[in-house]
């Protein structure tokens, strides 16, 4: 702790430190293919006793710790592909929709392998990393379109006109998948 001083120049007492945690989503083992619910994303009140527990009993005496919930930034993204004239445009679609739930997933994604970290707090969204995501998926072929929408994570309802090529955090806050909607159409030959 550092001591203040006054404007003469007199030390005063040390301020606390101030400590802000933020609570954690709730770690259900839930499928990363799919959009989360946010029952599923919201920690159990005894879960959040036990991290306040914790962390008072491991805190500098004088420190006031506070838990804040997390926000999230829920994104859809809208994408029309292309794939080769054999391939089976249904099944394409849902190996995207599913590597795309399973990267922008809160607990599990961030990464393209899903390692099960989870998105890092604040970590800004690139449009780009999604075309990664996306033309990893064999039989995609080409991206025609890719576009982010935020969704209201309640609601499900997705914004009127798309977010951009980045979606900026705050420190506090977490990306987690609205609903994905992705139309493939195969190449004519």
């Amino acid at each position: 702790m550092r001591r203040r001083r006054s404007r003469s120049g007199r030390a005063t007492a040390p301020s606390p430190p101030r400590t802000t945690s933020f609570s954690p989503p709730a770690p259900r083992r839930a499928s990363a293919d799919r959009r989360l619910t946010v029952e599923e994303l919201t920690p159990d009140p005894e879960l959040l006793d036990d991290v306040a527990r914790h962390l008072n009993a491991r805190k500098v005496a004088g420190c006031p710790i506070r838990l804040r919930p997390v926000r999230f930034r829920a994104v859809s993204v809208v994408a029309n592909l292309e794939a080769s004239p054999r391939a089976d445009a249904d099944q394409i679609e849902r190996r995207v929709a599913g590597a795309l739930y399973g990267y922008l997933n809160p607990l599990t994604g961030g990464t393209a392998n899903g390692d099960g970290t989870g998105w890092p707090f604040g970590r800004p969204l690139n449009q780009g990393e999604l075309y990664a995501v996306v033309h990893a998926v064999a039989g995609v072929e080409s991206v025609r379109i890719l576009r982010l929408y935020e969704v209201d994570l309640h609601t499900g309802e997705r914004a009127a006109k798309p977010a951009g090529r980045q979606i900026a955090l705050a420190p506090n806050e977490l990306i987690a998948s609205g609903e994905h909607i992705v139309r493939v159409a195969r190449r004519e030959t």
